[in-house]
C-alpha cells in the first residue's frame, strides 16, 4: 500500500497518483520502467527527476498556471474548493505541485517586514529633514 506524503493516504500498490488529493506517489522501490511500459507524457520521470511538461489534470493545470502568475492564495484556494481538502493540505499540495513543474512557490519580491522598515526609516529621514528647516 502507498501512503501519500501530502495527505497521509492510504492508496493502491500500482497507483502513481495519491486516490485522494491527486499528489505524485513515489515510485515503488522495485518499479522497473521496463516493467512497467516506460514513462508517460504526464508523469515525472523517477530517474531524471524532470517534471512532466504539462500536466494532464484540469485541476493541476490551472495550479500551475496561477503559481506561475505569482498567485499562490488564488491557486489554495482553488485546490480547495475542488477537492474539499484543509487549508494546511491544500496549501502542502500546491507547494508540491509547484515544484514538481519547476515554478518557484514562494514570492520573490520584498516582504511586508521589508517594505514597513524602508516606509519608516523615510519616514525618518523626512522628519529629521523637516526639523532642521524649522
Amino acid at each position: 500500500m502507498a501512503k501519500c506524503r501530502i495527505c497521509n493516504a492510504d492508496n493502491r500498490a500500482e497507483a502513481q497518483r495519491c486516490e485522494s488529493c491527486g499528489a505524485w506517489l513515489d515510485a515503488p522501490a522495485s518499479g522497473d520502467s521496463a516493467t512497467d511500459g516506460g514513462s508517460s507524457g504526464d508523469q515525472p520521470n523517477a530517474a531524471s527527476g524532470d517534471p512532466p511538461a504539462t500536466p494532464a489534470d484540469p485541476l493541476e493545470a490551472a495550479v500551475v498556471d496561477l503559481m506561475r502568475r505569482s498567485r499562490k492564495i488564488e491557486a489554495i484556494k482553488r485546490y480547495r474548493e475542488a477537492t474539499g481538502k484543509g487549508l494546511k493540505e491544500s496549501k502542502e499540495a500546491v507547494e508540491e505541485i509547484a515544484q514538481r513543474h519547476g515554478v518557484p512557490s514562494h514570492s520573490s519580491g520584498v516582504g511586508c517586514g521589508a517594505t514597513l522598515f524602508l516606509a519608516a526609516a523615510a519616514l525618518g529621514c523626512m522628519i529629521g529633514v523637516a526639523a532642521e528647516l524649522f
